[in-house]
């Protein structure tokens, strides 16, 4: 399915099916990739969902959203990002993970996984 914007960004039926395995969790957390130099988040699409049980990051790759399942350590940006990403981006890049407050509604929810993923690819 093609989400309709400037660019249409493609959500692949295992991006679907990644999300909707926590939709019985708690979201306790959204975290996004910030560019501390600049002053602005680095990436509108490098987002962290924390849940209770593990955290998924969703990063795009050219016009398809890409997921990737597993606990995402918030301390150490460079090393959670995909491999791919991080060839794009430049060694002296000063980047963190921060809390996303538009996400803040959704905290302590369940059931909000379709949303999420809307939400992520706007």
């Amino acid at each position: 399915m093609k989400m309709t914007e400037e660019t249409a960004i493609t959500i692949p039926d295992d991006v679907r099916a990644a999300f909707m395995a926590f939709d019985d969790d708690y979201l306790a957390d959204v975290l996004r990739l910030w560019d501390c130099d600049l002053k602005c988040w680095h990436d509108p699409y490098m987002i962290v969902f924390r849940f209770e049980s593990d955290d998924i990051l969703v990063w795009r790759e050219m016009n398809t959203l890409r997921c990737q399942k597993g606990a995402v350590d918030a301390m150490a940006a460079r090393y959670s990002i995909p491999e791919k990403v991080e060839a794009g981006i430049d060694v002296d890049a000063c980047l963190c993970w921060l809390p996303d407050d538009s996400f803040s509604g959704f905290i302590g929810l369940t059931g909000i996984t379709h949303d999420l993923l809307q939400a992520a690819n706007r």
